[in-house]
């Protein structure tokens, strides 16, 4: 009983081996896939040849002359493309080629800012002191100062002189007025004129000398045409912008009856004033215009220090509604204004300004138009604030808040004056006195 079982056993054992081997065959040759892919029944019948033979069959070996029938079925199809190699390693590399010819060389660069001031150098040695100076007529010692020997004439032109080549001379101007001005000795002993040609000079001029007793230092251009005759603090393109501070500034010392006569000149569009008047300077105005020579701030004529200004022929003064026509602060001022002169004042929010005991002597031949129409109502025709004696005013005014104001003892005598459109003709407070002639 037990034997039996075992056979069974046995014979199931190699049943099974029989149908793995068979299986397998069939596997490795491609048949069952074929046999699978064209026709299931066939894989079955082979299924069931096999589990019959191995029936039949105790052993391997016996076995084994029962599937000759696997040898000779028919050739699998080729199988799948197998996956991509790895790559091969990289080739040593090649020789190097010759060096390229160099590139043309780019455009320079532009300049880098200024870099910052250095430290102050110190100072230097002593000068070897310079040889005693000639003994004078009377006492004392001619002074180092060069000064003029004979009266003489410099010119310029804009158009066609060099203040590197010119002389001054008619035949080889300076081409600035500034240039003139400094190739004259300090020391003014005779009437020295600088005629000035027509055209544009782009400059402010700034004059510094000593001026004896009766002489003139004079800066010419055209009674006639003065508007021919421009010195401007704008550059060329930029015609009404200004950039440069004064039109005209005299610091000469000039004793009475000399001094600095202009003449026949336009000055405009300065920042700070179009002539600047400083101690003791005397200074000869004679038909001269000032366009838009000054700020909110500052004055078209600015008077300091006992300054003196003497007026003949024409004035002509446009603002831009916030300055002051004359401006005098710090000691007494005078304006003197002669007969024939006419003064006319445009747009500013004063005629006449002053803090600082101004005296004006206007003579009867002379006419003040103090006129704001062409701008909104504004300003004061005379306003005097620290004891100031005005005289001799007439003329017009137009457009005005107040036509003369007078306070803290300021005197102010005018004759005949047509006002129109002024609100307040005349104001007088904590003093001041306004007579009229």
């Amino acid at each position: 009983m037990e034997y039996v079982q075992e056979k069974k056993m046995g014979a199931l054992s190699v049943g099974a081996v029989v149908t793995a081997i068979v299986l397998g065959v069939l596997a490795n040759l491609g048949v069952g896939a074929i046999l699978v892919t064209k026709n299931k029944l066939e894989f079955a019948k082979a299924e069931n040849q096999a589990e019959k033979i191995s029936q039949e069959s105790e052993t391997i070996e016996e076995l084994m002359p029962s599937l000759n029938f696997l040898k000779t079925g028919e050739s699998g199809k080729n199988g799948a493309n197998g996956f991509d190699g790895k790559n091969g390693t990289n080739g040593t590399n090649g020789i190097n080629g010759e060096n390229g010819q160099n590139g043309v060389n780019g455009s320079n660069g532009q300049n880098g800012e200024n870099g910052l001031d250095g430290e102050t150098g110190n100072q230097g040695a002593k000068g070897v002191a310079g040889d005693t100076g000639t003994k004078g007529l009377t006492t004392g010692f001619i002074t180092s100062l060069e000064r003029t020997t004979q009266e003489r004439i410099y010119y310029v032109n804009s158009s066609s002189g060099s203040d590197i080549t010119g002389v001054g001379s008619l035949d080889s101007p300076y081409a600035t007025v500034q240039k003139a001005i400094n190739s004259v000795p300090e020391k003014i002993s005779h009437n020295t004129t600088i005629q000035v040609a027509a055209g544009t000079y782009r400059e402010g001029l700034d004059f510094k000398k000593i001026i004896d007793s009766g002489k003139l230092f004079t800066i010419k251009g055209d009674a006639s045409d003065p508007n021919s005759y421009r010195i401007t603090g704008a550059d060329a393109g930029a015609e009404t912008t200004a950039v440069r501070s004064y039109g005209l500034v005299n610091r000469s010392n000039g004793k009475t009856g000399g001094g600095v006569k202009v003449e026949g000149l336009r000055f405009d569009y300065f920042k700070n004033a179009g002539f600047y008047s400083y101690f003791n300077a005397n200074t000869q105005l004679k038909d001269i215009v000032f366009h838009r020579c000054a700020n909110s701030t500052t004055s078209v004529i600015y008077m300091v220090s006992f300054s003196r200004i003497d007026i003949y022929g024409s004035l002509s003064i446009t603002g831009d509604g916030n300055d002051s026509g004359f401006y005098a602060y710090a000691a007494t001022n005078t304006i003197n204004v002669f007969d024939g002169a006419t003064i006319n004042i445009y747009n500013v929010a004063f005629g006449i300004d002053s803090f600082s005991g101004l005296i004006v002597n206007s003579s009867s031949g002379a006419t003040w138009n103090i006129d704001n129409s062409q701008i909104a109502k504004t300003g004061v025709g005379i306003q005097a604030w620290h004891g100031e004696r005005i005289k001799g005013i007439k003329g017009t005014m137009k457009n005005l808040n107040y036509g003369v104001w007078a306070a803290n003892l300021a005197l102010i005598s005018i004759g005949t004056i047509e006002m129109t459109n002024v609100t307040t003709a005349i104001n007088e407070t904590l003093g001041g006195v306004v007579v009229e002639n």
